[in-house]
């Protein structure tokens, strides 16, 4: 007989499913004082995008009165991609065009340009002369004249700037025009100035968004690219978080935190003077603000451009002082990189010496990466970068990647992020409970069966569930009569006291160390306790008399630190058989 046929053939008296419902069952009593972030599953927001073909300029390019030399001189990441463009014919519009088939108002257009032989570069997303144009002066690093958009040039080193024509009010014809200029033509660059025979200018990166700002550069081959993420949201005071795995989308269920505070300040923005950077033998890193969508939907992923690190001693970090008690303590970071591959290292250091490190391999999503560690009283620094004066670390050549979202909190795992600016925050702890009728409609004080299935997201969490008399609040568990909690090592125990006298304790499931989810099934009666955690055998107590009074059931953390992704809590109110507990945890 398979172990699927001993479902139970009863329904439960009190079904609470959170994973698929996505809803608070109005029994539950739910409180938390702050808003709190979670991932709802549903929302997103358009992350990297160009429009543009071949985005440093092959075949889906088109020259007009011009000859362009691909591949001719390094590029500003450092690759030899970059393009010479030369006026072959003494035209106004002589240079590149494509028509990117885009028609709409609040587009931006980026290029990357430097000076040839000419000094000026002109832009414009219309080829018909309309007035939505703009010309940069790349000997001064200046915008020489726009109209019909907010136009910025900024310099990213090596004489190279981004040309940048953001919030175009009018797409015209759909072209995106690029022309080498000797002089300022004053109006749009393909119907006005005249260029000499032999005018060039070096270019690279186009890029075409349907948004209000430029975004870090994505280069495009044959496929236009547009990108979305998941998006972090903040829940209200008071509102339950159903939260999900932003990778895999998955309903992970009520999530109930314990309190914590950021005390990293200006967590979004690494440019702020709380955030040092710092290199020795090497450069420190170099942090440009708001270049990408952030796990939130907003413009305010930072951009780090870290030097190569090699030779003793050598280190090129991004740190965070701070004073630390002799606790735990749990840094985390939302990173990505530039192409994927990035390696870094998250570090707590006292005194230039690693407490412990962490190595992140980055891909191009965001994805949260956490290091813990017991530390000493005392300064300390949250750090991220290369530190070569640990020998665990080795050498790495320059690297590009993307940062938001730190988070430093005194406990041994990372929670929900909490956003600061210039002091720390605190994010109050959640709790959810019944009690009066809403408990008593569907509970059996002489016997019953508990059946709990939680995701875990990080093993070092100890989540707990608790059905207790209220009278005996101070210490909850020692008037329960159901009482399980995961523990770190991954066992689960189940017990129940009276009075504060413990009248069984099992372990219902061993070895369950990994991420995912954790089923487990409790009944009691007196002299007839049993427990089954994930399909194992179960665990047995026959000696024990039952709590009485019983009254309230509660989801919290207020026992023993944790979290917790409650997905279903059923009760029966019966003591299922040992092999019915089994079955349901399969």
């Amino acid at each position: 007989m398979s172990i699927a046929s001993l479902y139970p053939s009863i329904n439960p008296s009190l079904l609470l499913d959170f994973a698929n419902s996505k809803v608070l069952d109005p029994r539950i009593t739910f409180t938390r004082t702050t808003t709190a972030t979670y991932y709802d599953g549903v929302t997103t927001a358009k992350a990297e995008e160009n429009l543009l073909l071949q985005s440093q300029f092959a075949s889906s390019w088109s020259t007009s009165y011009a000859t362009n030399t691909l591949n001719s001189t390094t590029a500003p990441d450092g690759t030899t991609t970059a393009t010479t463009l030369t006026v072959s014919t003494a035209a106004a519009n002589s240079g590149f065009y494509q028509n990117s088939g885009i028609t709409s108002s609040g587009i931006t257009i980026s290029i990357y340009a430097k000076v040839g032989t000419s000094n000026f570069v002109g832009v414009s997303p219309d080829s018909n002369g309309a007035a939505v144009y703009a010309n940069f002066n790349l000997n001064t690093g200046a915008v020489a004249s726009s109209a019909g958009c907010t136009a910025s040039i900024v310099s990213v080193g090596s004489g190279w700037y981004r040309c940048i024509l953001a919030n175009t009010t009018v797409a015209g014809n759909g072209y995106v025009v690029i022309a080498p200029k000797n002089a300022d033509p004053g109006g749009n660059p393909w119907s006005i100035g005249t260029p000499s025979v032999g005018n060039s200018v070096y270019i690279w990166g186009a890029q075409l968004e349907q948004r209000s700002s430029a975004t870090a550069y994505t280069a495009t081959t044959t496929q236009a690219i547009t990108n979305y993420i998941p998006v972090l949201q903040t829940a209200s005071a008071g509102q339950a978080r159903f939260d999900h795995n932003p990778t895999t989308g998955e309903s992970l269920g009520l999530l109930i935190e314990e309190a914590r505070t950021n005390v990293a300040t200006y967590s979004e923005d690494f440019g702020n003077a709380a955030w040092s950077k710092g290199g020795s033998v090497v450069a420190a890193p170099v942090v440009t603000t708001n270049q990408v969508i952030a796990p939130n939907g907003t413009l305010t992923g930072d951009q780090v451009d870290l030097p190569a690190v090699s030779g003793t001693n050598a280190f090129s970090l991004i740190y965070f002082p701070f004073t630390a008690s002799a606790l735990a303590y749990t840094g985390s970071f939302y990173l990505k990189g530039k192409n994927g591959g990035e390696q870094i290292w998250i570090n707590f250091t006292k005194n230039g010496v690693n407490y412990t490190q962490t190595l992140c391999t980055l891909t191009t999503s965001w994805q949260r990466f956490s290091l813990s560690s017991t530390l000493t009283a005392g300064g300390d620094n949250f750090q991220i970068g290369v530190d070569l004066r640990d020998s665990a670390q080795s050498a790495k050549s320059a690297q590009t990647f993307f940062i938001w979202g730190a988070q430093l909190e005194a406990g041994s795992f990372a929670t929900s992020y909490i956003p600061t600016v210039a002091s720390s925050v605190t994010r109050n702890a959640d709790a959810a409970s019944m009690t009066g009728t809403n408990f008593s409609s569907w509970f059996n004080n002489g016997e019953g069966t508990v059946y709990w299935d939680r995701r875990r997201t990080n093993t070092s969490a100890n989540p707990e569930i608790t059905i207790y008399n209220s009278t005996l609040a101070t210490a909850f568990y020692n008037g329960s009569i159901a009482y399980i909690n995961t523990a770190p090592s991954g066992t689960i125990a189940a017990s129940s006291l009276a009075n504060g006298v413990t009248q069984a304790s099992i372990t219902t499931g061993t070895g369950l160390t990994g991420t995912g989810s954790v089923k487990t099934a409790y009944a009691y009666k007196a002299n007839d306790f049993a427990g089954s955690s994930n399909g194992q055998s179960a665990g047995t107590d026959t000696s024990g008399i039952l709590q009485t009074g019983v009254d309230t059931l509660a989801f919290f953390t207020s026992g023993l630190n944790g979290f917790q992704h409650l997905g279903k809590f059923a009760y029966y109110p019966t003591r299922l058989t040992n092999a019915q507990l089994q079955a349901l945890t399969v």
